[in-house]
């Protein structure tokens, strides 16, 4: 009887030991993917002509189709404003840490991802900007 005890008690110890899973390791990310510029927008501005909605048109100036590729470690954007970069999440604050010289200056934009959606709002010194993204 003893050694069956024994037996359920070391059976019951693997199964917590086992079933344990460190689920935040296994979750993949909404935010990894690639994502295409759909439009971008300036508001609240100091200046109120400079509010407006931009669209992204590849054949106008007006607005710079960006295109953002999301790995579980880096963001890469083909606009000029950054390459590769290490990034980190904290809640709905996405930080992107860009190499400006010799130094990896930090840049914080709140997200929010609703189905294939991806928005980015910046609040900027004299304007709040909100970036459009759709994921391709």
């Amino acid at each position: 009887m003893k050694n069956q005890l024994k037996f359920l008690a070391t059976l019951l110890v693997f199964a917590v030991i086992f079933s344990t899973c460190k689920d935040n390791e296994d979750r993949v990310s909404p935010l990894i993917g690639t994502w295409a510029l759909s439009s971008k927008a300036s508001t609240e501005c100091d200046n109120p002509d400079v509010n407006g909605t931009y669209p992204c048109d590849p054949t106008s100036f007006s607005a710079t189709c960006d295109t953002l590729v999301i790995t579980q470690t880096t963001i890469t954007s083909t606009s000029s404003f950054f390459d590769t970069e290490k990034y980190t999440i904290n809640g709905n604050q996405l930080t992107i840490f860009v190499q400006i010289l010799s130094a990896y200056l930090p840049f914080t934009y709140t997200f929010v991802i609703s189905a294939s959606t991806l928005t980015i709002t910046e609040d900027g010194e004299n304007c709040k900007f909100v970036s459009i993204y759709s994921k391709i």
